[in-house]
């Protein structure tokens, strides 16, 4: 290549990564966008061309590198240039009023003369430390003790929200500079992220707080890139030349260079202007974007700050504003029971309304019948309730003390509120389940799973038409759908000829349906659309999933013994037999997905290996490491026999282990996993 054109190619590298610095620093740091992402996708896959055709022209804070490096062996321990200190709390007006007494003595200053104060909401995420040396973001640090923590560098630089540089629009940033803020997920993100592992049969995440530290403790930066992760700038560490004096000015600077600092930062200048904004704050909570646990308060004046200093564990000048709990106490009115799709009977506490968060309760989840036993519940009992992620109504425990005898015990259901059929329960199963496969809250359920996205997708299938469907007996199974008219349907409350030809159209083109959808659709217990995905690569037929014995399904990779027998059982079931055979005979066609991919890396030591992890892993989840076996060309299973290769046996493992051990598998800790694992990538 000549030196001209490698030149401008240089040039329009450098050009494109400016761009790129621009864009993130107007959308991350300004939330004022001046393209879109389809644009700002272009130009990415543009800067990816140029810099996989001139390799030599990659640079460590390039857009491109955010993901990339290889699994790390583990965490290297990091001191802090600076500890990292946490924050004393108030609770109320008159605890803030003390602290300010306290700061006006450390001052040494008469209380007449105001103070201003920056306030900011306290993001309920993971604290973390960013290094930038000549703008270059050079080392991420978890928070730790305060004083050590742990080299997290690979996992941050996924996050799209940090910049690899910082963004010099306002001029040139200091050689070294050292910013502390939170790693968080938006309450959007979390709750789509929790609905499309729940459709894939996984469990979902508790809070988003937990699923934030989970994926910043990722020894596979791609696994920690998969999860929706956000950061926002609320302190500091050692900067090499501040060019501020107050805080006010350090969030000017925070955005200048590209980041997000702490949303609805404000400065006031009293302690009742600080608790008005408390208060305001506290009314916004639910509408937030994200999780806040209170409010920090903290002096305006950075010359102040150092005057009033810092103990060991907390510096003097700033303090936590706490927000109340979110829960309340109510009356316990009435205990109904919902049936799902599955059967499952549900327990529902009716309350006496409560304002809770911001919202007036009314019923709650009593989850099953080994709660309801376990909180020793009665009709009329006075009740603590809490919304679990913020989001459902739970009953938490008994005010036992507030009883009064009149309390009604409630008797467990021995048949269903529906259809009349009399319940089951399976030995050491916590749920009660009405076995009634034509009982119409089932049937409904089922119709809803079955035309909803992920499954068949069929639009115009709303609650009361279902509803109506199975009332009217038009519908007695899923197959019974396509054998609706034109006639019956215009019948039904709000369903005009058009909207009738809608659904007759949509239906029919669902008959041309991916097998994996059809899977996922039928309502297989534990069968979400992640492992019908897996499970129609495996068997590319119907056919040939339903003839698969026991021991075929428990060694396809994540599908593990319990899915195994459901599987298993559902295609041995004679209604369902029945069923699939309706299905064939009014012209459903399934489409198989693409043909399994060989596996890679057939020189690794992991390759054509199997896999069992049993216990509790300390550096990531039994998803992560199986991922990590996956990619190196291995398999795991959920079940140990003969012909697994390893088991791998974190803490307070059970008859896995009992049982390797038995047939002589060879049992690794997690520390060899990793050893082998490290192996494989050196290869």
């Amino acid at each position: 290549m000549g030196r001209v054109q490698k030149d401008g190619v240089q040039e329009e590298v450098r050009d494109l990564r400016q761009q790129l610095e621009r864009h993130n620093w107007r959308y991350y740091a300004l939330n004022d966008p001046e393209i879109s992402d389809t644009e700002y996708d272009l130009m990415l896959r543009r800067l990816h061309d140029l810099e996989d055709e001139h390799p030599d022209l990659v640079t460590p804070d390039s857009p491109t590198q955010r993901v990339g490096e290889a699994p790390l062996p583990g965490f290297e321990s990091v001191r802090h240039t600076q500890p990292m200190l946490s924050l004393d709390n108030a609770f109320d007006e008159k605890e803030l009023l003390d602290w300010e007494e306290r700061i006006y003595s450390l001052l040494e200053m008469e209380p007449r003369k105001p103070l201003e104060y920056m306030v900011q909401p306290k993001y309920d995420g993971v604290a973390v430390e960013l290094i930038y040396l000549n703008g270059v973001f050079t080392q991420g640090i978890t928070r730790g003790d305060g004083e050590v923590g742990d080299d997290i560098t690979q996992n941050l630089r996924t996050v799209k929200s940090i910049p690899l540089r910082l963004y010099e629009g306002g001029g040139p940033a200091p050689e070294r500079v050292e910013l502390r803020g939170e790693v968080y997920v938006e309450k959007e993100a979390f709750d789509g992220l929790n609905a499309r592992r729940v459709s894939s049969g996984m469990d979902p995440f508790a809070n988003p707080r937990n699923m934030t530290a989970g994926a910043l403790k990722q020894l596979d930066p791609k696994l920690a890139a998969e999860r929706p992760l956000s950061f926002a700038v609320h302190g500091r560490g050692f900067i090499s030349d501040l060019g501020f004096r107050q805080e006010r000015e350090f969030v000017r600077v925070v955005r200048s260079w590209g980041l997000r600092p702490a949303h609805y930062s404000e400065v006031h200048r009293s302690i009742p202007a600080v608790y008005e904004y408390v208060q305001r704050l506290q009314d916004l909570r639910e509408t937030l974007p994200y999780e806040t646990d209170g409010v920090v308060v903290k002096l305006n004046d950075l010359e102040k700050q150092q005057k009033a200093g810092a103990r060991s564990k907390s510096p003097r000048w700033a303090i936590a504003f706490k927000f109340p709990s979110k829960q309340a106490t109510t009356r316990l009115l009435n205990i109904q029971v919902q049936v799902g799709r599955t059967g499952v009977l549900t327990p529902v506490a009716e309350l006496e309304p409560v304002e809770l968060a911001g919202v007036t309760i009314r019923s709650a989840t009593l989850h099953n019948y080994d709660e309801l036993s376990r909180l020793e519940v009665r009709i009329g009992d006075t009740v603590l309730i809490e919304r679990a992620g913020d989001v459902i109504p739970k009953v938490v425990k008994v005010i036992t003390a507030k009883r009064t005898g009149k309390e009604a015990v409630f008797d467990l259901p021995t048949h269903c509120p529906v259809c009349g059929e009399k319940t089951v329960r399976a030995e050491g199963d916590p749920f009660i389940r009405c076995p009634n496969f034509s009982c119409p809250a089932q049937l409904q359920g089922r119709v809803r799973h079955f035309v909803g996205r992920g499954a068949m997708d069929i639009e115009g299938f709303g609650t009361k038409l279902i509803e109506q469907l199975v009332n009217r007996s038009l519908i007695h199974d899923l197959a019974d759908l396509y054998r609706l008219e034109f006639e019956q349907i215009c019948e039904l409350e709000r369903m005009g000829a058009k909207s009738a030809r809608n659904l007759l159209k949509g239906l029919d083109r669902s008959k041309q349906a991916p097998q994996a959808r059809f899977l996922y659709g039928l309502g297989i217990r534990h069968v979400g659309e992640h492992v019908a995905e897996v499970l129609s690569t495996e068997f590319r037929s119907l056919e040939s999933l339903g003839q698969a014995d026991l021991t075929s399904l428990e060694n396809v990779h994540e599908v593990g013994p319990i899915v195994a027998k459901e599987v298993f059982d559902f295609f041995r079931d004679e209604q369902n037999l029945a069923l699939l055979k309706k299905f064939q005979e009014v012209g459903i066609h399934l489409t198989a997905p693409d043909a399994k991919p060989e596996s890679a890396s057939s020189d690794s030591p992991l390759a054509g290996k199997s896999f069992v992890f049993t216990g509790s892993l300390t550096a990531f989840g039994r998803d992560e490491a199986g991922v990590l076996v996956k990619e190196r060309g291995g398999k795991v299973t959920g079940s140990v026999s003969k012909n697994t290769s390893y088991v791998v046996s974190g803490s307070k493992s059970g008859s896995k282990l009992e049982k390797a051990r038995s047939l002589g598998v060879p049992v690794l800790s997690e520390d060899e996993f990793l050893t082998l694992v490290r192996s494989a990538v050196d290869e």
